[in-house]
């Protein structure tokens, strides 16, 4: 029986990257709004019920790494040594995902044309806020967890501003690699960024629980 649920489960993991994937071609071949549903579940030789089962909407098919944010998130705070503040972890995360030529710290190529197609679909646009909403309510949660306090607006001023600062890194090292600067000045673009934002925030949280 065990061996029987590990083969469904591998099969639903083979059968929603298959979606993934052909959704990506195809959105970036015709654009994001241009492409439905239908036709995303017949390229991948699926029903359109099945693509639903995977993802709740559209939006869904292109940013399709909200709980591994979340879950990133969580893991640098319960991670963290009683010597680090839950800020100085999320900064420190920054890093690790940059080391790690993670996506979410937008050094790769790919993700040029990844956000010129957000650009352009005013859907995935009104997603993205969304999710920048989203990613700070559960940080709010996840940094006031961290020192054991219920969320509070200071959790809240923390959360918010590590969203923005994340985006604004983020948005710097995009407009450096569509400048055809080199990979060094790209990476610089994003770091320098990322650690002025998370020294605003720490003297922000002084006299909190939450900075070092």
């Amino acid at each position: 029986m065990k061996q029987s649920e590990g083969l469904r489960d591998r099969k639903k993991r083979e059968t929603q990257a298959h979606i993934l994937a052909v959704a990506t071609r195809l959105f970036l071949v015709h654009g994001f709004d241009q492409v439905t549903i239908a036709e995303i579940a017949a390229a991948a030789n699926v029903a359109k019920m099945t693509v639903f089962n995977y993802f709740a909407r559209k939006e869904d098919l292109y940013f399709d790494r909200l709980d591994e944010s979340i879950a990133r998130i969580k893991g640098a705070l319960d991670a963290r040594k009683r010597s680090v503040s839950p800020v100085r972890a999320i900064q420190r995360l920054a890093h690790d995902l940059l080391d790690e030529h993670h996506p979410f710290a937008a050094l790769a190529p790919s993700r040029v044309a990844f956000w010129q197609l957000v650009e352009e679909s005013p859907a995935l646009l009104a997603r993205a806020r969304e999710i920048a909403e989203e990613l700070s309510a559960v940080l709010a949660n996840q940094l006031a967890a961290s020192v054991g306090k219920e969320p509070d607006g200071v959790a809240w001023l923390l959360a918010r501003s590590i969203v923005v600062t994340w985006q604004s890194a983020y948005a710097e090292s995009l407009r450096a690699q569509r400048s055809n600067q080199s990979k060094a000045k790209v990476r610089a673009a994003f770091v320098d960024l990322v650690d002025r934002g998370f020294d605003m925030i720490a003297y922000a949280a002084r006299g909190t629980p939450y900075r070092d």
